[in-house]
């Protein structure tokens, strides 16, 4: 995938709130290099942990007919470590691996009381599903959990999505610009996030 490509999606998508979604809240912070110490531990008992390996899906509703059929479940390996508490939120972590994963920041989940939110409102997960085709996912989705029922959390998303397929030859342009992927991107508030214990 084009590196340039893959930099200013991520500068301009955490700089504008991904275009249509409207947060206001601050970027996420990026994932912690490798001599960055681990984070603390929490401050109290969790009454919701959710630290582990999940499998993490997201669904395309049924707008977005752009996203071929065959990719609109994606599943992401997701492991999911503690990052810190607010209040009585505790939020946590998930670095994402598998499904040709190109681009993302650790996607945030938040838990407060019995809801879930997974949160990628100033974030995206860029996959390459084949050479030269792009699928840009962000959004934001709740779930309800018991925290006895960790072994699969699922929940509403309101989904931004993006399927864009490079051209070629003499004269093409690059039609999976950054303006292509962050200003198109289609909604689709019927979606669905999953995340499933391994």
């Amino acid at each position: 995938m084009n590196t340039r490509f893959v930099t200013w999606t991520i500068v301009a998508i955490c700089s504008m709130g991904v275009a249509a979604c409207g947060s206001d809240s601050p970027s996420i912070p990026t994932a912690p290099s490798l001599s960055t110490p681990a984070p603390p531990p929490p401050p109290r008992s969790l009454a919701v942990d959710l630290t582990g390996n999940y499998a993490l899906t997201f669904e395309v509703g049924s707008a977005c007919d752009e996203v071929p059929k065959e990719l609109r479940t994606r599943t992401y390996e997701a492991r999911i470590g503690y990052y810190k508490s607010v209040g009585s939120a505790d939020w946590f972590r998930a670095e994402l691996s598998g499904a040709e994963v190109h681009s993302y920041q650790p996607v945030v989940i938040e838990v407060s009381g019995n809801s879930v939110s997974v949160d990628l409102s100033d974030n995206v997960i860029v996959d390459e599903p084949s050479p030269g085709a792009y699928l840009a996912t962000a959004g934001y989705g709740v779930a309800s959990v018991q925290p006895t029922e960790l072994s699969t959390i699922s929940g509403s998303f309101t989904g931004f999505f993006k399927y864009c397929v490079e051209t070629s030859g003499i004269g093409a342009t690059n039609n999976c610009s950054i303006d292509t992927v962050v200003r198109g991107m289609c909604r689709s508030d019927n979606s669905r996030w999953t995340l499933t214990r391994r």
